[in-house]
C-alpha cells in the first residue's frame, strides 16, 4: 500500500532533518506529497497533549537544539529545532522520539501533531503546521525543514522573536497500534481481505463492497464459464474465482488474475485509477457477459434507476422531457451539509430567462424552468460523493475535506416525495439502509482507500482495509467519516490556549444503500450449490497445490556455467561463423555445475558427456589480451585442479565471474581415440593454425600443435604442407593474426627467425597459404587482404525510393567504399552508363523509412558513414535514378509554380529548374516561354499563397535559393493593366473570401482564391461591389446574399454601400498587409466536380453562373491525373481529434483509412485463397482491363471487373472466411496514422467504401471498432457470388453520397474523410471534411499501437500480392513445386545425419544454436530427453531431428495422413485423454528421446500460446528448444485449408530457413519430480524462457482460441467413423 497523500498549505515542504547528530538514527527525507500514515490499525482513542517551549537567547543558539522531554500517550517526546536552518534559509523544526535508541526492536508509534511558532504580539498571526507520522527506528523524527523563512522569524517587528526569545508549541495526539501481521482476520471476523498489488486499495474496497451484496455475488457465480477458460483471460471467471476465495479462503486473496483479465500490466497495478470509472466499466463488462444467460439483466435490476430531465415553459403550454438511466448518482459535497442537502440541490429548479431563454418549438424563445426528478430508484443505491473538484483560482484539483453527514437510514420519499416525478410509482417505499461506506484517506494526488461494510445489515460494522479485516463500532463508520475538523483537548496549559484542531483527511467518498423492501432478496444466502462444479474443483486444487508448494520449498543451490571449447568447435566455426580469433563461446558445450564440487569431479562429468577419459584431458584457461583478442593462455595446474570449480572460476576471470571458459586439449591416435598428452615444458608453445585458399577465398582451421620457442618456423613447413594436403616442398607464407579491432593487424612471420624472436606465445594464431604468384587474378591474394575484406565487407540491401518497403537487390560492398564506389556498383547492377545519375538516401532506423534528405554528392567519406543513423547501423540504402547527373542537380533549384491564366478557367502546374544563383526574374522569363499569355507584352508576377491568403509578391531581384515551395503555394499570374497605371491616391488591396465557422465560436475561416483589387480614392463600397461582381462573374441572385467587411487581424467590420473603402486601408505598405483585407462573406456552395485535362492542367466544370471560378472563392476540387487528390479540403493533419467522443466520423477506406490507394492486393488475396493459383492467374490477366476502365472510363467499371475476376462463382461463406482470417493481417499493416488518429477519437464510426462489404467488414468492425460499414453489396445465387453487384452499384461518387443521405437522413455526420475526387460528394455532406493526401512514404500505424494485436491469421501468401509480387509468385510455382518435392524426398529418404547437408545443398538453411544433449543410453536404463519446442510449423520436429542428426519421434495433436506418409520421423497422435496420453508419452520416453510442442498449434506472429502442462508431470529430463523459421513467399501452415499441403508450401519458398536453439536442460530443482514444482509453473517457466530467447511475448491463448478466430470451430476432431478426413480438414498444427 503506498502512503496516502495529505494536502499541505501552499509552499509547505515537510521533511525529516538531514541530521549529523550521532545520538540518534540517521533520518530520512520525504516530500510533502508522500507523507507516511498509519501502517498498522489504530485501536483506541487518541491521547493528546500540548507542550510549550520558551527558547531564550535564541540568536546565540548553535546549529540545532532539543527541548526538554514531555510525555503524551505514555511516550516521551521532544522538539528538535534548527535555529539557523537545516542547510536551508528557513527555520527547521521536528517532533522527535526521545528514547528511540533504547526502545525494543520493531517499535513504532503513530501520532498526529502540529508545530507552532507563536506570535508574541498578535496571537492570530502565529504560524502553525500539522501532519501525522508513523514513528519507528528508521524515522524517529518528523517535521518541516522549511517551516518559515528566517528573514520573517528574526524580524523584530514581526513578533516571532521578542527580546531574543522564541516560543514554540507542539500539539501531539497519540494512537496506539497493534502488530498488523499478527491479526487473523478470518478468525477474528469471519472475513478475509484482499492483497494490495501496489496501488489497488481503491479496487479492493470496491470489490469487497460488491462481494458483500449477496445477490450480486450469486449472479456472478451463475455466469456461464468452462473449465478450459483461464481466469486471467476471462473477467467472469476471474471474478468467480476471487469471490469463491473470499468466501472460503482462510487468508487474504490476491487480485492479480482479475487485473490481468482487465488487460492491466504491472504498471497499471501501481497507478491509482478512478473508483467510479472502475465501477462503471466493471458493471458494463459484466452486463455484456450476462447477456443471453440465466442472469441477464441482473446489473440493471440491482443498480439501475431512472430520472427525468425536463424543461417547462412558464408562459406557454410547452414541456420537454427526456428519460435517462443511471447506475450511480454523483452528489455535491461542497456547500451541502448532508445527503438530503445534496438531493435538494440535485433536483433544484433552474430558471431559463434573459439571455438564457429556452427555444421552444413553435413558440420561439421562452422563459422556462429546468430540472431533474426521479422516476424510480434502484434496490441498491450507489452514491458517489464529489470529494474532488477543480479549483480555478489555484488551477489545480483539490480535495473537499468539508464535513458531510450521511444517515444510517435514508428516506427519499420525504416531504411528500419531493424528489419524485409525476410518473413515479408511489407504491414503492424508497426507504434505504446504509450498507457500506467507502473511505478515502489522503489528498488529491493519492492516498489510501478502505471500506466499512455491514454484510448482513446488522449493527456490527467491519472495516475492510486491504488484507486486514477488523470489527468496528458504528461511530467509526459514520461520524468519523463525515470529514471536517477534529478538535482535541490539551492537557497542559500553555502560552497559546487556542483549541487543538486537525483537518480530517479520511472521509467517505462513496455510499451504498439497500432499499428496506428489497433487503431480504438482496441479502440472500449464497452457498456451494451456487458455484459451478468445475470452479469448485479448480479452486480446491489450486489451494492444495499452494499448500504443497509451501511445504516443499527446496533449497537453493549456487551454480556456475562452465563452457568447454574443443578442436571440433574450431573446425566447425572458423570460416563459417567466425574468421577472427578461435571460437564463439556461445556455441560451445556448456555445463551447469555446482560451485562447491571439486574440479576433478567436473572432469569426470566431462568424461561422461564427451567421451574423453580423465587421464587424457588437459584444460586451458582463456584470457582476454590487451588488444581485445581472446586466446587460450595457460593450462590448469594440478594445484588448481584440486580446488573447487567456483574457486577456479574466480582465478580465471576476476572481472566477470559469471562463467568459467576452458579449452579442452585432447590428443587422438590414428584410430581417432584419445591418447596420452605430451608433457608441456616452459619451452613449448601451443600454436593454432588456419589455412587460406586465395583462389576459392576459403579460410578454415587446420589444427594445432606444440613448437619449441627456440625453433624456427621453417622447421614446421613440411608438417604444415602435410596438414593442408600440399606437396611437402610447397612454398608457403606464414602470417600472425594479431588483432582485428579497430583495424586488422596481420603480419608476415619471419620463417628464419625463432618463434621467440617472432614474439609468439601460447595461444597465438598462425595463418598460412601458398606463396602468391606474380600477376595473380585473385581478388584477395594474401591473408591480410582477405581478413581486411572480411572485416569491412557489408551486404547492403537497396530499395527504390519509390518503393521504400521492398528490398530490390543486395550488393556486397566494403565499408571503406566511397560514394563514387557505391553508385558505380549500383549503376553496374542496374545497367546504367552514367553512375552520377544515381542518388542515394540513408535509412532511418527508428521510423524504418528513408531519411527526408538524400545524401549529398560526396557528402560522406565512405559507406559506413552512409549506414549510420545516430548510434545505430543499418544495412539499407535507397536509390533513385535522376534525369541529370547529381552534381549538376545539386547546383539547381526546383520550384513548382501554379500558373493562373488571365482569360481561361484553368491552372497549369509547371516545374521550373534553374541554377540556385538565379533570381525571380529568371523564373518569370523561363515561365513565359512555357505558358500561353493573353497578349505578347503581358507581365508576370510571382506570389506566395498560404491558407487562401496572399502573403508576398516576390521582387524580381530576389534570389530563388531561399524560396520554399514545400509548404507555400507559388502562384504566377499576369499583372492586370489597371494595376500598372495606379493613380497617386489609388490603393491596391487584398480581397479574400471568408465564412464564419459555427463550430469554432464564429471564427473567420478563409477559403477560395485570394486576389488583388485596385480601389480608387473616394470610391464607395457600392462601386467596388459592381467591379467585383463583374470580375468574378457572379449572378445577381447569388451576389445579393454576399456580405462585405473590412477585416483586420481576423475581426470583421461590416461595410455599408455608402462607406468609402479606401479610407479603411493604410496609406502605405506595412508588414502584415495580408491581415487587412476586404472580406467577401458567403457560403462555399460551388459544384464539387472537376476533371483533369492532362498531367499539368486542371480545368474546372463551371457553375450555373459560369466564368471565373478561381476568383469567386468557391471550393474547387483540383484534380491531378497522377494523384487524383482534392486540393481545397484541408488535410487530415489539420483535424483536431480532441473532444470528439460524441462525434460521428465517416471515412473512405483505400487511400484514407489505408495508406495504399489500390485495392488490387486484397482482391488478389480473395482470388488466391479461395480459388487457388489458376484463379489468381485469371485475376492477374483481367487486371489490365480493370486498370484501363478505372483510369479512363470510370472507377465503378474498374472495380466491377476486379469483383468479377476475383469472386465470380465463389461461395460467400468462403469469401467471408478469407475476410476474417486472412485480410486483417494485411489491412492492419497499412493503417494510415493520421486517419486513424481522427477515426479512433470519434464515438461513432462509419466506413463508406467501394469495396464489397463482405470483404472489409470483419476487419473494420472487429479490429477498428467501426459501428457501421457501408460498402458495395454482392449479388449471389444459391450462396455463391455471381460476380455482379447489387443496386445502386459500386459505391463511388454520387452513389456514396446517396447511401450516406439514406443512412443519416437530415442529420449531418460531424467529420468526413476521403482521399480522391470521387469522395467529394459524400464529404460535402459532412459538417467538416478533410482530405488524406497521398503520401506513400508515410509510416503505417505500428503493431503495438493497433487496437488489437494480430496474433492469429491465416492464408498462404507471406507478402502482400501487389501486381509484381503476384506475377512473380505465379512464375515461381512451376519451379517451386518440383523443388519442394525434391526437398521433401531428400528429407524423407536420406539418413538423418545427411539431411542437414542435403537441405543446405537444396537451399534450405538450418541454423543450430546451443548445445544439444547426447542421445539416451538405453542399455543403462536411462530415460529419454523430452524436447519442449515452440511451434511454428508441423515441420518443427523434423528440423529438430535434422539439427540433432538423428530421428526424434514427436507427439502431436493431429497431423494429416499425407504428412504422416512423407514424414522421416515417427509421429504419434494424442488422444486428448489425459491419462491415456500420459501413459503413451512415458512409454515413448522409455524408448528414447521425444519431441513435443505443448502449444498444441502453430502461431505465426512473435507470440507463444499457452503451454499445456502435461509434459512437466511425466519426466524431469526437459530440454527447451526455441524454434523459429523464415519464409519469403508462402506460409507453411493453415487453419482453413488442406493441411496435407503444409510441407509443400513451406518447401516451395525459394530459400526457407529454420533456426533451432537448444537451451540448457531444466535444472532438477525446477522440475516437478525432483524439485517439487507445480506442473503449470514448470510449463510457464519454459514458455517464458523460450519467449525470452526469441524475444517473443507470452500469451494465454490456446488452440481453441486460434481455430475459433480463423476457422469458426474449436479445432477438435469429431470421433466418427472416418477421423482421417476430419483431421485433414479441421485439425493440424
Amino acid at each position: 500500500m503506498p502512503p496516502p497523500h495529505l494536502e499541505q498549505q501552499e509552499d509547505e515542504e515537510m521533511e525529516v532533518p538531514n541530521s549529523d547528530n550521532p545520538e540518534g538514527p540517521l533520518p530520512m527525507e520525504v516530500q510533502a506529497e508522500n507523507i507516511s500514515t498509519v501502517d498498522a490499525p489504530i485501536v483506541d482513542d487518541p491521547q493528546s497533549g500540548r507542550f510549550t517551549w520558551t527558547i531564550d537567547n535564541f540568536s546565540r543558539l548553535m546549529r540545532k537544539v532539543y527541548s526538554d522531554s514531555f510525555q503524551v500517550g505514555g511516550y516521551r517526546w521532544r522538539i528538535l529545532v534548527f535555529p539557523k536552518g537545516n542547510n536551508v534559509d528557513h527555520l527547521s523544526m521536528y517532533l522527535d522520539v526521545v528514547d528511540s535508541v533504547l526502545l525494543p526492536y520493531g517499535w513504532s508509534r503513530y501520532a498526529q501533531f502540529s508545530l507552532t511558532v507563536v506570535n508574541q504580539l498578535h496571537n492570530k498571526f502565529s504560524i502553525r503546521k500539522e501532519t501525522s507520522h508513523q514513528f519507528n527506528a528508521r524515522e524517529s523524527d518528523w517535521g518541516f525543514t522549511n517551516f518559515m523563512p528566517l528573514s520573517e522569524l528574526l524580524d523584530p517587528s514581526r513578533g516571532y522573536v521578542v527580546n531574543d526569545t522564541c516560543v514554540v508549541e507542539a500539539d501531539v495526539a497519540v494512537r496506539k497500534v497493534v502488530d498488523y501481521w499478527s491479526h487473523d482476520s478470518k478468525k477474528e471476523t469471519g472475513y478475509v481481505g484482499l492483497k494490495n498489488q501496489g496501488a489497488t486499495c481503491y479496487m479492493n474496497s470496491l470489490l469487497q463492497t460488491l462481494y458483500h451484496i449477496p445477490y450480486f455475488r450469486k449472479a456472478v457465480y451463475h455466469m456461464p464459464t468452462t473449465e478450459n477458460d483461464m481466469p486471467s483471460g476471462s473477467i467472469p471467471l476471474a471474478l468467480q474465482s476471487l469471490f469463491y476465495k473470499l468466501q472460503y479462503s482462510d487468508s487474504s486473496v490476491a487480485t492479480k488474475e482479475l487485473t490481468k483479465s482487465f488487460g492491466w500490466d504491472t504498471y497499471d497495478a501501481f497507478m491509482q485509477h478512478d473508483v467510479q470509472e472502475l465501477n462503471r466499466v466493471l458493471c458494463e463488462k459484466l452486463e455484456d457477459k450476462m447477456k443471453g444467460t440465466v442472469v441477464e439483466g441482473t446489473i440493471q435490476q440491482l443498480f439501475e434507476g431512472h430520472h427525468m430531465n425536463y424543461i417547462e415553459c412558464i408562459n406557454v403550454d410547452y414541456k420537454s422531457t427526456r428519460k435517462e438511466s443511471f447506475y450511480d448518482l454523483q452528489l455535491d459535497v461542497k456547500g451541502c451539509r448532508d445527503v438530503y442537502d445534496s438531493f435538494d440541490k440535485y433536483v433544484e429548479v433552474e430558471r431559463l430567462e434573459g439571455d438564457n431563454k429556452y427555444h421552444a418549438e413553435k413558440y420561439g424563445l421562452q422563459e422556462a424552468r429546468k430540472g431533474v426528478l426521479f422516476i424510480d430508484f434502484p434496490p441498491v443505491l450507489q452514491l458517489q460523493l464529489k470529494r474532488f473538484e477543480y479549483d480555478f483560482m489555484r488551477d489545480t484539483m483539490v480535495k473537499i475535506n468539508d464535513r458531510y453527514e450521511f444517515p444510517l437510514q435514508l428516506d427519499l420519499d420525504r416531504e411528500d416525495g419531493k424528489y419524485l416525478s409525476p410518473e413515479a410509482d408511489r407504491r414503492v417505499r424508497n426507504l434505504y439502509t446504509l450498507h457500506s461506506v467507502l473511505v478515502h484517506s489522503g489528498g488529491v494526488h493519492g492516498g489510501h482507500y478502505y471500506a466499512y461494510i455491514r454484510p448482513t445489515l446488522s449493527d456490527q460494522w467491519f472495516k475492510f482495509d486491504d488484507e486486514r479485516v477488523t470489527k468496528e463500532e458504528a461511530k467509526r463508520a459514520l461520524e468519523e467519516q463525515y470529514g471536517g475538523e477534529e478538535e482535541l483537548p490539551h492537557t497542559n496549559p500553555g502560552f497559546n490556549n487556542s483549541p487543538f484542531k486537525f483537518t480530517k483527511y479520511s472521509n467517505a467518498y462513496m455510499l451504498v444503500y439497500i432499499r428496506e423492501s428489497d433487503k431480504d432478496k438482496i441479502i440472500c444466502n449464497v452457498d456451494e450449490k451456487d458455484i459451478a462444479e468445475h470452479l469448485r474443483v479448480r479452486l480446491k486444487k489450486e489451494q492444495e497445490e499452494k499448500e504443497l508448494k509451501r511445504k516443499e520449498k527446496a533449497e537453493a543451490h549456487l551454480y556456475t556455467i562452465v563452457k568447454v571449447a574443443r578442436d571440433a568447435d574450431l573446425f566447425e566455426q572458423i570460416g563459417e561463423d567466425i574468421f577472427f580469433d578461435l571460437v564463439d563461446h556461445d556455441k560451445v558445450r556448456s555445463f551447469r555445475i555446482q560451485k562447491q564440487i571439486p574440479f576433478s569431479v567436473f572432469k569426470e562429468e566431462v568424461a561422461k558427456e564427451l567421451g574423453v577419459p580423465v587421464q587424457y584431458q588437459r584444460f586451458w584457461l582463456w584470457a582476454k589480451r590487451q588488444n581485445h583478442t581472446y586466446r587460450p593462455n595457460r593450462p590448469v595446474t594440478p594445484q588448481e585442479e584440486a580446488q573447487s570449480v567456483g574457486q577456479l572460476r574466480e582465478v580465471s576471470n576476476k572481472a566477470n565471474s559469471a562463467e568459467l571458459k576452458l579449452f579442452l586439449e585432447v590428443e587422438t591416435g590414428q584410430d581417432f581415440r584419445p591418447i596420452a598428452l605430451p608433457e608441456k615444458s616452459t619451452e613449448d608453445l601451443l600454436l593454432f593454425f588456419k589455412l587460406y585458399d586465395p583462389s576459392n577465398e576459403e579460410f578454415r582451421y587446420i589444427g594445432r600443435f606444440y613448437v619449441s620457442a627456440s625453433g624456427r618456423p621453417m622447421d614446421i613447413l613440411t608438417r604444415l604442407n602435410e596438414m593442408a594436403g600440399f606437396a611437402r616442398d610447397e612454398e608457403i607464407e606464414l602470417f600472425e593474426e594479431i588483432k582485428f579491432e579497430p583495424q586488422v593487424m596481420c603480419e608476415l612471420v619471419d620463417k628464419k627467425s625463432t618463434f621467440r624472436a617472432n614474439q609468439l606465445e601460447d595461444g597465438d594464431i598462425i595463418c598460412y597459404q601458398k606463396t602468391p604468384k606474380v600477376g595473380s587474378a585473385d581478388r584477395y591474394p594474401d591473408v591480410p587482404s582477405f581478413l581486411e575484406y572480411v572485416h569491412n565487407r557489408q551486404v547492403v540491401r537497396f530499395r527504390s525510393l519509390e518503393r521504400p518497403k521492398e528490398d530490390e537487390f543486395s550488393l556486397e560492398l566494403s565499408k571503406l567504399h566511397t560514394y563514387d564506389d557505391v553508385v558505380t556498383r549500383v549503376a553496374q547492377h542496374l545497367g546504367l552508363d552514367d553512375p552520377s545519375k544515381i542518388r542515394l538516401t540513408s535509412h532511418n532506423c527508428y521510423s524504418q523509412q528513408p531519411k527526408p534528405q538524400p545524401i549529398k554528392y560526396r557528402g560522406v567519406e565512405n559507406l559506413s558513414d552512409m549506414l549510420v543513423h545516430y548510434n545505430q547501423t543499418s544495412d539499407i540504402l535507397y536509390y533513385e535514378v535522376l534525369d541529370i547527373p547529381l552534381p549538376e542537380l545539386q547546383g539547381l533549384k526546383t520550384l513548382k509554380i501554379a500558373f493562373h491564366h488571365a482569360t481561361k478557367d484553368e491552372v497549369l502546374i509547371h516545374t521550373i529548374r534553374l541554377p540556385k544563383q538565379c533570381d525571380v526574374e529568371d523564373v518569370i522569363n523561363d515561365l513565359k516561354s512555357k505558358v500561353d499569355l493573353s497578349h505578347p507584352n503581358a507581365e508576370l508576377r510571382l506570389l506566395e499563397v498560404f491558407y487562401h491568403k496572399i502573403y508576398k509578391i516576390f521582387s524580381p531581384s530576389e534570389k530563388i535559393e531561399n524560396i520554399n515551395d514545400q509548404y507555400w503555394t507559388l502562384r504566377a499570374e499576369e499583372i492586370p493593366e489597371e494595376e500598372k497605371n495606379l493613380g497617386p491616391n489609388d490603393r491596391l488591396i487584398h480581397v479574400y473570401h471568408f465564412m464564419k465557422d459555427t463550430t469554432q465560436n464564429q471564427q473567420v475561416q478563409n477559403f477560395g482564391d485570394p486576389f488583388f483589387l485596385v480601389v480608387h480614392e473616394g470610391e464607395t463600397l457600392a462601386d467596388v461591389k459592381l467591379r467585383i461582381q463583374k470580375k468574378l462573374q457572379v449572378p445577381d441572385e447569388e451576389f445579393s446574399k454576399w456580405k462585405f467587411a473590412f477585416l483586420s487581424l481576423g475581426r470583421p467590420e461590416y461595410l455599408q454601400d455608402s462607406d468609402v473603402v479606401s479610407s479603411r486601408f493604410q496609406r502605405r505598405d506595412i508588414y502584415g498587409a495580408w491581415e487587412q483585407y476586404l472580406g467577401l462573406e458567403h457560403t462555399d456552395n460551388a459544384p464539387k466536380k472537376s476533371y483533369a485535362v492532362n498531367q499539368n492542367r486542371h480545368a474546372f466544370e463551371k457553375p450555373v453562373y459560369s466564368l471565373k471560378q478561381l476568383l469567386t472563392g468557391s471550393s474547387i476540387y483540383m484534380a491531378n491525373s497522377s494523384t487524383n487528390t482534392i486540393a481545397t479540403f484541408p488535410p487530415v493533419e489539420k483535424c483536431n481529434s480532441i473532444g470528439r467522443e460524441n462525434h460521428t466520423v465517416v471515412a473512405d477506406m483505400d487511400g484514407t483509412l489505408l495508406i495504399g490507394r489500390s485495392s488490387f492486393p486484397y482482391f488478389a488475396l480473395i482470388a488466391f485463397e479461395v480459388g487457388g493459383f489458376l484463379r489468381l492467374l485469371f485475376f492477374l490477366l483481367a487486371s489490365p482491363l480493370a486498370a484501363i476502365l478505372y483510369y479512363f472510363v470510370s472507377e465503378s467499371a474498374g472495380i466491377q471487373v476486379l469483383v468479377f475476376a476475383s469472386m465470380a462463382g465463389m461461395r460467400l461463406s468462403s469469401i467471408e472466411s478469407v475476410a476474417r482470417a486472412v485480410l486483417p493481417k494485411f489491412y492492419s499493416g497499412d493503417l494510415h496514422p493520421e486517419t486513424w488518429r481522427v477515426f479512433s477519437s470519434c464515438g461513432r464510426r462509419y466506413v463508406l467504401t467501394a469495396n464489397p462489404r463482405v470483404m472489409v467488414e470483419p476487419f473494420l468492425k472487429e479490429m477498428l471498432g467501426a459501428d457501421i460499414v457501408l460498402g458495395t453489396e454482392l449479388e449471389s445465387y444459391k450462396g455463391r457470388a455471381t460476380g455482379f453487384v447489387c443496386k445502386p452499384g459500386v459505391l463511388v461518387g454520387k452513389n456514396k453520397a446517396d447511401v450516406l443521405k439514406k443512412t443519416f437522413g437530415d442529420e449531418k455526420p460531424d467529420i468526413g474523410l476521403g482521399d480522391r475526387l470521387t469522395d467529394a460528394p459524400f464529404m460535402s455532406l459532412c459538417k467538416e471534411a478533410y482530405i488524406v493526401p497521398p503520401k506513400p512514404q508515410v509510416k503505417a500505424v505500428t503493431s503495438e499501437k493497433l487496437p488489437k494485436p494480430i496474433i492469429f491469421h491465416d492464408g498462404r501468401l507471406v507478402q502482400k500480392p501487389t501486381p509484381l509480387n503476384a506475377l512473380l509468385t505465379l512464375l515461381w510455382i512451376p519451379l517451386g513445386f518440383p523443388l519442394a518435392c525434391l526437398r521433401i524426398a531428400a528429407g524423407s529418404l536420406l539418413p538423418m545425419p545427411l539431411v542437414y547437408y542435403a537441405f543446405w545443398a537444396l537451399g534450405v538453411r538450418v541454423t543450430i544454436k546451443g548445445t544439444p544433449p547426447p542421445p539416451a543410453n538405453k542399455s543403462s536404463g536411462q530415460s529419454g530427453v523430452l524436447f519442449i519446442c515452440s511451434h511454428r510449423t508441423l515441420l518443427d520436429p523434423i528440423f529438430l531431428s535434422t539439427a540433432l542428426g538423428r530421428p526424434i519421434p514427436a507427439v502431436t495433436y493431429s497431423v494429416s495422413r499425407l504428412s504422416e506418409i512423407i514424414s522421416p520421423i515417427k509421429t504419434v497422435r494424442l488422444s486428448r485423454d489425459r491419462a491415456t496420453d500420459a501413459s503413451m508419452i512415458k512409454k515413448l520416453l522409455q524408448e528414447g528421446d521425444l519431441a513435443i510442442c505443448p502449444e498444441g498449434t502453430t502461431c505465426r506472429e512473435p507470440f507463444l500460446l499457452r503451454f499445456s502442462a502435461l509434459f512437466a508431470e511425466l519426466t524431469d529430463e526437459l530440454v527447451p528448444v526455441a524454434m523459429v523459421n523464415r519464409m519469403s513467399m508462402f506460409h507453411g501452415t493453415t487453419a482453413r485449408g488442406w493441411k496435407g499441403m503444409d510441407p509443400f508450401y513451406f518447401f516451395m519458398n525459394p530459400s526457407p530457413a529454420y533456426e533451432v536453439t537448444f537451451l540448457n536442460k531444466l535444472p532438477k530443482d525446477l522440475t516437478c519430480g525432483s524439485g517439487g514444482k507445480m506442473s503449470i509453473d514448470v510449463a510457464n517457466y519454459i514458455q517464458r524462457l523460450i519467449a525470452a530467447t526469441l524475444s517473443y511475448e507470452c500469451t494465454n491463448f490456446t488452440r481453441k482460441d486460434k481455430y475459433k478466430a480463423l476457422a469458426g470451430n474449436d479445432g477438435t476432431v469429431p470421433l466418427d467413423k472416418n477421423p482421417i478426413l476430419k483431421a485433414n480438414k479441421l485439425m493440424g498444427c
